[in-house]
């Protein structure tokens, strides 16, 4: 189930609390191939394409069962602590382990040459600097192993968080 989850935040860039709320979903009845997102704070309503998510989300959502064997949000971080190969992820001073998914995937649209605008679009911001601020956020990554680093990810390594060994790498999970 949490290779479920962290498959659908990465390909999805959702808010955790998205995917664990299947309220906030429906087919799309003009194309079922589409869900339709209501997302979180008052945004614009998401398209997202069914085969983006998991058979585990699907399913769930088709037998009107809570997502990822009803896991908690707070039970997922966990089970990412466990398999992840860094310590924490801050934004600022907010905790981001699970959010650095959502980073990720909206700087990868901009590394793919999708405009600010169309990212916007497809996460269905309203106010048009929202992306500027995934984009030029700076996550720092604390390892369990070797001292605190800072990582810039708004250069080349757009889709990636890395270390200084570039042993890190959150890709194609």
């Amino acid at each position: 189930m949490v290779k479920s989850f962290l498959r659908d935040i990465y390909t999805t860039g959702c808010r955790p609390e998205e995917l664990l709320n299947t309220l906030l979903w429906a087919v799309d009845p003009i194309d079922p191939s589409l869900f339709l997102l209501t997302p979180l704070k008052g945004n614009l309503i998401r398209t997202i394409p069914r085969q983006y998510l998991s058979g585990d989300f699907n399913s769930s959502f088709d037998l009107s069962l809570d997502p990822y064997g009803s896991l908690s949000l707070r039970q997922l971080e966990y089970s990412i602590k466990q398999v992840a190969p860094f310590g924490v992820v801050l934004t600022g001073n907010r905790f981001a382990v699970v959010y650095a998914f959502r980073y990720n995937r909206i700087r990868e649209y901009i590394f793919y040459g999708y405009t600010q605008a169309e990212v916007n679009v497809i996460f269905g911001w309203i106010n048009p600097l929202m992306s500027t601020r995934y984009t030029d956020a700076i996550l720092s990554v604390f390892s369990y192993l070797i001292p605190a680093e800072t990582y810039f990810l708004n250069d080349s390594n757009a889709n990636h968080v890395i270390d200084e060994n570039d042993d890190i790498v959150i890709d194609g999970i």
